[in-house]
């Protein structure tokens, strides 16, 4: 398995291209042709960061909307934190990880982001979208019947809405009925 460096040449830094972190050549939200699967292991933030975010979405985004059992994501960032390269690859679990760090950056103010993760939230933001559109692709978004997937995605898009286009979300409700008609 390639890392993110060795993919295409990009790194953690290079994959997003614009600060909403919307990365034309793998949107899911734009129905482009996926590109090869992609490593992501360098773009999941450290153990530690992880456990933080899994707090962060916990306390201030699933009382917004119930979309998870916290007692099983907090099983699922505790196992990959303590190993990150066993991390399942091209299934939900990536998918459902990155969505989750995403979602708990959208619930923090642009001061918490330096002060807990030592980076500015844009360029979290931008690192966190990249890697959920990139998992919901390797996971087969558009073909799976995976609930977790559908799951990843939700959480996703709720968390979206502040900080897309108009256009990003009205792609992506014909993805959730089509999935919803599938399973």
């Amino acid at each position: 398995m390639e890392d993110v460096a060795d993919t295409q040449g990009e790194t953690p830094e290079s994959v997003q291209s614009s600060p909403n972190g919307w990365n034309g050549h793998n949107s899911v939200l734009f129905g482009s042709a996926p590109a090869p699967p992609k490593d992501l292991r360098l773009l999941h933030p450290s153990p530690q960061h992880m456990s933080l975010l899994g707090t962060f979405y916990s306390q201030n985004c699933d009382p917004m909307f119930k979309v998870l059992h916290i007692p099983s994501l907090e099983k699922l960032i505790l196992n990959a934190s303590s190993n990150i390269h066993e991390i399942p690859y091209g299934n939900y679990v990536e998918a459902m990880l990155f969505a989750v760090y995403y979602c708990a950056l959208t619930s923090l103010t642009q001061e918490e982001c330096p002060q807990h993760f030592h980076e500015a939230r844009e360029h979290l933001l931008a690192r966190y979208r990249t890697g959920t559109e990139t998992a919901l692709v390797n996971a087969d978004l558009l073909n799976t019947t995976e609930l977790g997937t559908l799951q990843a995605l939700v959480i996703f898009l709720v968390s979206l809405y502040p900080h897309a286009r108009l256009v990003d979300l009205a792609y992506s409700t014909p993805t959730l009925l089509r999935f919803n008609w599938s399973s």
